[in-house]
């Protein structure tokens, strides 16, 4: 058991540096092809307890929800296809409107467009009316430290995370909330 603290970042006077990328789009349809099954994974993820995403999953999850339509941030390089994405969910709680980073991802090797992909995000949010931005993000992650170069603070709602262990066998050294990587989107509520 552990808390989650949400990232948050307000949008009032923000102005989105280095979203031009040729590299990133954003779409209103998202989908997950074969590329993603291309994602090699970082070191420090190994330390981690995480959500396995392959392709089936992500369209499980994002393509196919009954209730909520989900944007996509894809970065794509040349030579190596999809580098990195986001999903993103708009929300509105009184009166204030969220825009949340519910899913995030970035090969290793093209780790430089994360923040264009953020900033890329946020401009989007904008134009959107969004007040403020959000993710989870616990630190132990290089997306930590560049969310919080870019403005993020952990100044928003705390998520209690609780977990059954079904597998006898699980190092329990890995349950401590500090050894997970975990995002919006590995929650049933976004």
């Amino acid at each position: 058991m552990g808390y989650l603290p949400a990232l948050e970042l307000p949008l009032c006077n923000f102005r989105a540096e280095h979203s031009d990328s040729p590299h990133i789009s954003v779409h209103d349809d998202v989908y997950f092809d074969e590329r993603v099954g291309e994602f090699e994974s970082a070191d420090w993820l190994y330390e981690k307890t995480f959500v396995v995403k392959d392709r089936d999953y992500l369209n499980w999850r994002y393509v196919h929800h009954p209730r909520v339509r989900y944007h996509l941030v894809e970065a794509k390089k040349d030579g190596c296809g999809l580098a990195g994405y986001l999903v993103l969910k708009l929300f509105e709680k009184q009166s204030i409107k969220y825009g949340h980073i519910v899913d995030l991802n970035c090969r290793p090797s093209s780790f430089a467009l994360f923040a264009p992909m953020v900033y890329r995000a946020i401009s989007w949010f904008c134009i959107q009316g969004v007040s403020v931005a959000s993710c989870w993000m616990l630190k132990g992650t290089p997306f930590y430290e560049v969310l919080l170069q870019i403005g993020f603070q952990p100044t928003g709602f705390l998520t209690n995370m609780g977990y059954r262990v079904i597998d006898p066998d699980f190092p329990v050294e890995r349950l401590h909330v500090d050894r997970w990587h975990t995002v919006m989107g590995d929650s049933d509520a976004f």
